[in-house]
């Protein structure tokens, strides 16, 4: 009878190992086929799972392949929806949140450097954006224009022309390469530069008091003029059109309507010494030496030292040789003596002055492209 009781017990417990060992098979058996069915994945297919279950189980990743820190930014990805996309532990219907990593803002930081006038750092952001995209036309623009600001024209203009090749008869490339030629003495260029850009918006009143200031200084006066005119007509307030045409109407001795026309630019901005400086110039040239005396002395006080000091001199000259007897002989009013001494004193201060007050209209048009 022992050995009865003893051969039951060891069945009973063999029964039970047995029934054990079902049920683990079976449950292996459920898991696989559970992960088997999630999409993009083929029964018995070595191919990656679906986005939603890569991204639970990336979730919590906070390196790169390389190790290196990703910057992450968070987005929701829905859970599944349906039996056939059921993924273990994840309800249907939740809303799973997932790590996205944030594309690189080199142009943006090359804008701002660029804003900041560190022209070298904003070439690097720019040449990193372009091994990103060779093609993007923003970072290929506003790299020239770096390279321009640093005075490197000639790599400037190759940028941009490569730019221009990928977005044809843009205006504001256009303008680009029209200012970076007139900044390099090459006003045909320029020229040409802003009749294309004139012809595709002939309302842009920066190419058209550009193409002024080129032709001005070619020496082309009445085409200048007649730019210049075009400018006033659609930007009323433009100060350059003022100018520009006040310089070139007294050019051709049109004395009077050139201090009618710097007038107009210092009713605009009463604070610019270059303004009051051609506006002497003009009014000596309809015998108005007091007037032009007066605008020296402006000049002068505005912060134009070399006039401060032409003037002084011109003065010193002037009293050194009263009474002598070539001063009699020729003596003209005072105001005339003193501004003629002082305007022969001022011939290389005025030309320098001049052409680097226009280069500030074209270097003011060199504002970083936006997307």
């Amino acid at each position: 009878m022992k050995r009865l009781w003893t051969a039951w017990a060891l069945a009973c417990m063999f029964s039970l190992v047995v029934c054990i060992m079902v049920v683990c098979i079976i449950q292996v058996s459920a898991d696989t086929r559970v992960i088997q069915a999630a999409p993009g994945m083929e029964a018995g297919s070595k191919t990656a799972p679906s986005s939603a279950i890569v991204e639970i189980l990336a979730g919590s990743a906070d390196d790169n392949a390389s190790g290196a820190p990703v910057e992450k930014t968070e987005s929701f990805v829905q859970g599944p929806t349906s039996a056939e996309d059921r993924i273990p532990g994840v309800p249907p219907g939740v809303i799973i949140p997932a790590v996205v990593p944030e594309m690189p803002k080199y142009k943006e930081n090359g804008r701002a450097f660029y804003e900041k006038g560190d022209y070298g750092a904003a070439i690097l952001e720019f040449n990193r954006q372009l091994e990103f995209n060779p093609d993007d036309v923003t970072a290929l623009a506003n790299r020239g224009l770096s390279f321009a600001r640093r005075g490197e024209y000639k790599i400037a203009i190759e940028n941009l022309y490569i730019a221009l090749s990928i977005k044809k008869d843009d205006v504001a490339i256009l303008k680009y390469l029209a200012a970076l030629y007139y900044l390099d003495r090459e006003f045909m260029k320029s020229i040409d530069m802003f009749d294309r850009a004139t012809t595709t918006a002939n309302t842009d009143f920066e190419a058209l008091a550009g193409r002024g200031c080129a032709y001005m200084s070619l020496g082309r006066y009445e085409a200048a003029i007649n730019d210049f005119t075009r400018t006033i007509y659609v930007a009323s307030r433009d100060i350059m059109a003022f100018v520009g045409r006040g310089i070139s109407l007294n050019a051709i001795g049109k004395h009077k309507a050139s201090v009618s026309d710097l007038g107009t630019a210092l009713s605009i901005s009463a604070n610019d010494p270059f303004t009051y400086l051609l506006r002497a110039e003009a009014s000596a040239g309809m015998a108005r030496f007091t007037n032009a005396v007066a605008d020296l002395n402006r000049a002068c006080a505005l912060g134009y030292t070399a006039v401060c000091v032409a003037v002084k001199q011109a003065q010193s000259d002037i009293a050194g040789i009263e009474g002598t007897f070539v001063l009699q002989y020729s003596r003209k009013a005072p105001d005339e003596e003193l501004y003629d001494a002082a305007r022969k004193k001022l011939e290389l201060f005025y030309s320098q002055t001049r052409a680097s007050e226009i280069n500030k209209y074209f270097v003011g048009m060199l504002r970083p492209l936006m997307d």
